[in-house]
This record gives C-alpha cells, structure tokens and sequence, in this order.
C-alpha cells in the first residue's frame, strides 16, 4: 500500500511539474511566434516604403527622365493653342458622363458639374481627347496607348518615352507615375491617363487631393535631395481607390523643372500584410490576421473577416452599428481600406508609440491574443508616416495547444495511474510473498513444528534468506528427531529396570518416591 501511495504521488508531482514546465515553455512560444511575425511584417512593409522613397529620388536623377520632362513640358506649352472641334469637346464630354460618372459616388449636383472636370486649359482637354476619350483601349487600359494620330510633337516626344515609364509601373508596382510642371502645376504626363492627366494641381478639380499635397511640398522645398511621402486618401481619378502618393523634385542642372510623383496602391501593402491570403502557412491558423491603421484609425489593409466571409463581415458591420452609406461605399470601391475605423487597445497602444505582446479585445469584441507596435514611414523625412500594425489571433485558437497538452496530460495520467497501481501491487506481492512465507514458517517453528520448507524459488536476497531458514528448519527438526529417538531409548531402559508405573513416575519429574511391587526377582551377576 505504502508503495502504491508513493507511486501514485510521484507520479501526480512529476506530471503536475512537467505540465507546468512545458505550459509555461509552450506560452513563451505562443507569445514569441506572433511577435516574430510582427516584426517580420513591419520590416517588410518599412523597407518597401523606404525602396520606393530611394527609387524616386534616384529616378529624378536619371538623364533619361530629365530628357522626358524637357521633353513633355516643353511640347505640352506648345499645346495651348489647340483647340478642340464641337465633335472633339462633345465626345470628351460623354466619356465623362458614360464612362467616369458611373464609377463614382456623385450626387446629383456633382453631376451636374461636369465642367469642373474637365481641364480648364486648352493644352489639357486637347490631350484627353487624345488620349482618353478617344482612346481606343477601354478605360483601365488607356496606358497601353504609345501615340495619339495628332501628328503632334506633344505624341513624338510620347512615342519616345511611353514604353520606358509604362515598362517601370509593371516592373516595381506602382500605380501610375506623374510629370507635373513646377511652374504652372500642370500634370504633362502619367502612365494610366486617368482623368487627372492635363489638369492642373494648383486650381483645378483635384486641387485638394495628396497628389496636390505631395506636389506643393516639392514645390515648397526646391531642394535636389528632397522626397515626400502623402498617406492613403480615396483618390477620385482612380474612382475612388486608395491612393498614396511618394514625390521628389526634378532639376535640369540648377533649373527646377517640377515633381516627380509616384501613385502606390493599397494592393502591395495588403499583400505584405495578409501574406497573399496564406495566412496559415505563415502560422496564424484558421483566425489570425495582421493589419495596419493610420493616425486617422481607418484601416490601411483588408481585414481577413472580409476576404474570407464578406457576408460575415458586413453583418459584423451591421451589429456594430454602421451606417448604409457607410457599407454601401465599401461595396463600391470593392474594399473597407480607408472606410472602417478600428481603435482597440491595441491600435491606440500603438499609436501612441508601445509595442507589445498582450491579451485583448479586438475590433469584433473578441478576446485574441495580440502583437502591436508603431510603423514610422518614410524616416528620413521631415514628418513620416505615423501607423500602427497589430498582428493577432483568437486567443481560443492562439492557445490551443496549452489545452491539448493539458488534455494530453489528462489521458496520459488516466492510462499510467491503474497500470502504475497494478505494477505496484505485483511489485509489493513479488517482495512481500516471501516474506510471508518465511513469517509463516517462524510462527509454525515457535507452534513447535520444525518439518516445514518454505518454497521460495527466486534467486534474490529472498531466496537466499529462505535457503538459510530451511537450514534452520531441518537442523532443528533433526535435533528434534535425535533428542526423541534419544527420550525413547532411555524409557526402553528404564522398562527393562522399573514397572511402567515408576517410569511414569520419573518420567514426571520425580527423583524420590517409594513404592512395593510383589513378584520381584533379583539378578545378580559378579
């Protein structure tokens, strides 16, 4: 029993000390894993930012750029004289109201503005009959487009240097590339030819959009070595897709020309941060997800729940008390970057600067584990972009191999403490049974029985010690033997001397007594 208790509570000490030891290591890696893959994606997405910030500012340097800007800047002024035809300035109208119109979010007096569109110089409504209106290619592929049939020096100076600039936004990924004159705030040139292309940045209708933004603070600067980098906005030319936009200055020798200006889609960021949809491969399981969130709180990559479930998501929406407009505009532009908000803890941590590995709740209410740190944009500018990226998993899910363990350790115990249990009862059997033996044959020696064997076969201690109280034993029961064969030949003497009655007599212990007998005859020999 003692041995049975022993085992048993050894077992339950160094089961319970394993399972804390292994809970506690497998926690740690619960923890360090999230947290490596948070790091991991806020590298990526830094240095992407920052490759592209170096990509510009080595471009704007480049003769060949140089060479296109004179080029477009100076073809471009020569323009101005241009006019359109009635059927020219009708066409460019009903390109706007049959094929821009429908993919924007306008009212009814928005469409009525129609004017306020179209580029107020000459110069530009010329090039977007050209190479928007009439372009052959439908709207999302006008860039394929090398030269429009004007026979101008504007479409020669195109045909040149279309292909090298297209060739670059396939190559890196970017969404358009930007030619914007210094002086007049002109765009002379984009890769897309959106409806951005001949209008102007200083007063024209996408005067308050970031490529605006991005273009004044290059014209403030004037400097060779300057870059900026404008946050994401909805962005109408492109109907309304998120946009940001990375800038720097263009010079001819010492002669400012104007900016060079980047369009980076949302689409390489929610790639780096939803790893391409393979967010198991990467170890965030069936729940997990990373995104980041602006300064503004509105998300700057897609939410798992959305690419995986969008009825899901837009329920979630729904409960959550958002507005039809609001869900209505993220079915237009196809995505909720830049329309939902999220400001949990973690977004706020950081924000304001934590980083952190934690228990929390997130933007659906539910308890996850998440890694959250701040993203700097853009560090060698004067103001970077202020983000924060939160990586996160249900904690139900994060900690799931801690139940496993527990439950494995459960049915590991279950199985070892009845075989432990009977293990210790033959164990305990296989000691004590000799030893019971042997107890017996001491009680029947002390009881006066001395022909006994106790059978112990084993070649033990045991079965030693058994050898040696058989020994005994018969030692004893020969002495016995001898010591009756002795008492019987004393009586068988005293018989032939004395009557039965006296032998009994000093049988009993008596050494003096008289008694008469008749019949006695005496024998005497000399």
């Amino acid at each position: 029993m003692i041995l049975l208790l022993t085992s048993l509570i050894s077992i339950l000490l160094t089961g319970t000390i394993g399972y804390l030891s292994a809970r506690q290591a497998l926690n740690k890696s619960i923890y360090d894993g999230l947290t490596a893959l948070r790091v991991k994606q806020a590298g990526e997405v830094e240095d992407y930012f920052e490759l592209t910030q170096t990509e510009v500012l080595s471009l704007s340097e480049f003769p060949v750029v140089i060479e296109a800007f004179k080029g477009f800047q100076a073809s471009y002024n020569k323009l101005q004289d241009k006019e359109l035809s009635r059927d020219q300035g009708q066409k460019l109208r009903q390109f706007y109201e049959n094929d821009v119109f429908p993919t924007l979010d306008l009212n009814s007096q928005e469409l009525s503005s129609l004017d306020s569109y179209i580029p107020q110089d000459k110069a530009g409504k010329y090039l977007q009959s050209y190479y928007i209106a009439t372009n052959p290619y439908p709207v999302a592929q006008k860039a394929q487009l090398d030269q429009a049939k004007d026979g101008s020096n504007y479409s020669q100076i195109h045909a040149k240097f279309h292909e090298r600039f297209r060739r670059l936004t396939e190559l890196y990924g970017y969404d358009d590339i930007y030619l914007i004159d210094g002086q007049s705030g002109n765009v002379i040139y984009t890769v897309n030819k959106e409806i951005d292309f001949g209008t102007n940045v200083k007063d024209g209708h996408f005067a308050g959009t970031n490529l605006a933004d991005a273009f004044n603070q290059v014209v403030k600067s004037k400097d060779p070595n300057f870059s900026t980098m404008v946050d994401f906005k909805s962005y109408e030319p492109s109907a309304g897709r998120p946009a940001a936009f990375i800038a720097t200055t263009v010079f001819d020798g010492e002669k400012f020309l104007g900016a060079l200006v980047f369009q980076i889609s949302s689409d390489r960021l929610n790639k780096l941060m939803t790893v391409n949809e393979k967010w198991r491969d990467v170890g965030l399981g069936m729940t997990g997800e990373s995104f980041v969130v602006g300064s503004d709180y509105k998300i700057r990559s897609e939410p798992r729940i959305y690419l995986e479930n969008p009825d899901e998501y837009f329920n979630f929406l729904r409960a959550q008390g958002a507005s039809k407009q609001e869900i209505d505009e993220i079915w237009r532009v196809k995505s909720p970057i830049l329309q939902q908000k999220i400001q949990t803890p973690a977004v706020l941590n950081a924000l304001a600067g934590k980083s952190g590995t934690e228990l929390l709740t997130d933007y659906r209410g539910v308890d996850v584990l998440s890694s959250y740190q701040p993203l700097s944009l853009g560090k060698n500018l004067k103001q970077p972009l202020k983000w924060a990226l939160v990586t996160k998993m249900d904690q139900k899910e994060a900690f799931a191999p801690i139940q496993d363990l527990a439950r494995r350790f459960l049915i590991t115990g279950a199985i070892l403490l009845p075989l432990v249990a009977i293990l210790s009862n033959w164990i305990a059997n296989f000691f004590t049974r000799p030893i019971s033996k042997l107890l017996e044959g001491t009680q029947r020696i002390t009881e006066g029985i001395t022909d006994i064997k106790v059978d112990v076969t084993s070649k033990d201690e045991f079965g030693e010690l058994a050898d040696s109280f058989n020994d005994m034993a018969r030692n004893l029961h020969n002495k016995e033997l001898t010591i009756k064969e002795q008492l019987e030949e004393n009586e068988r003497l005293l018989l032939n001397i004395l009557p039965p009655s006296a032998v009994e007599r000093v049988k009993g212990g008596e050494r003096d007594f008289a008694d008469s007998y008749v019949n006695v005859s005496l024998l005497y020999a000399e």
